[in-house]
């Protein structure tokens, strides 16, 4: 175990290590656990999204490029697409590191 301030990390052999993460190469020797540690099935995770944004009436649109955010006096009034001009009631941004080409 880690003596600092960290989260505790222990050292599992090969054996300890193959029940916690099965399917590990023949060459694996052991690894590092870290119990407080944990992660997102990202995959998982957009089904979700998905799946509760459509039971919200949320309506997706597959292949459109956003081009630009339409705005009017400092106010959003519309999405410029390829295909047009989208307008709704609400607006999420959610293009991460692309959010400055818009």
């Amino acid at each position: 175990m880690r003596t600092n301030d960290q989260s505790p990390a222990f050292w599992l052999d090969k054996s300890a290590i193959g029940l916690y993460q099965p399917g590990l190469g023949a060459d694996v020797i052991g690894g590092w656990w870290y119990p407080e540690d944990g992660q997102v099935d990202n995959r998982a995770l957009a089904q979700v999204l998905l799946t509760a944004a459509q039971s919200l009436g949320v309506e997706l649109k597959d292949g459109i490029k956003v081009e630009a955010i339409a705005q009017q006096q400092g106010q959003v009034i519309g999405v410029q697409t390829n295909t047009g001009l989208i307008r709704a009631a609400h607006y999420l941004l959610a293009a991460g590191a692309w959010a400055n080409e818009l």
